[in-house]
């Protein structure tokens, strides 16, 4: 989904959800351990392949919430517009 996001036209509604997306807190506890494990020197080859992930997913999904702002952005600066159109 997050390809299809990043490549294609959003809809405000989808703009809207992309914005409100949170990792559940399961994964919220296992992103911030994973990074002290790392500094420590002490991750094993499987955390180190699950930080990896973790942060190309992070990557993207900051990348998607971008568009969503850019689009929520463009749809107020034309609806502000039409406004300013409608009033002269």
């Amino acid at each position: 989904m997050l390809y299809f996001v990043l490549m294609s036209a959003i809809t405000l509604q989808e703009a809207q959800e992309i914005l409100s997306l949170k990792p559940p807190e399961c994964l919220q506890h296992r992103v911030h351990e994973l990074p002290a494990k790392s500094r420590a020197g002490i991750l094993t080859v499987e955390e180190e392949q699950d930080w990896q992930r973790y942060e190309l997913l992070e990557h993207l999904v900051r990348m998607a919430k971008a568009k969503a702002r850019l689009q929520l952005a463009i749809q107020e600066a034309m609806t502000i517009s039409r406004h300013l159109r409608e009033d002269s």
